[in-house]
């Protein structure tokens, strides 16, 4: 976890892997490329945030602006593919 203070822009890029299989000794990129997806940011238990994002690849790019940052507490991002619907996938 990295303690930021509130009101500071906060540039975030997040990468995405398989699972390291046995005997594997390097993860492969798992491609987010035109998949359904939706990703949010949770403070505490109840306040849920949908943020713009890109895909580039195995990786998701977003800015949380410091604009919109008004609870104070830790933060939890969440990404799922197909949500509600077969294959769906989540990680947070």
């Amino acid at each position: 976890m990295v303690n930021i203070r509130i009101g500071n822009d906060i540039p975030l890029v997040w990468k995405f892997f398989y699972p390291l299989q046995q005997g594997q000794t390097e993860r492969e990129p798992y491609d987010l490329t035109g998949k359904d997806l939706q990703f949010t940011m949770t403070v505490g238990y109840h306040t849920e945030i949908s943020l713009p994002f890109t895909v580039f690849g195995n990786e998701i790019h977003t800015t949380f602006y410091g604009k919109d940052q008004h609870k104070l507490g830790a933060y939890t991002l969440t990404l799922a593919e197909n949500a509600g619907r077969t294959g769906m996938h989540t990680i947070d």
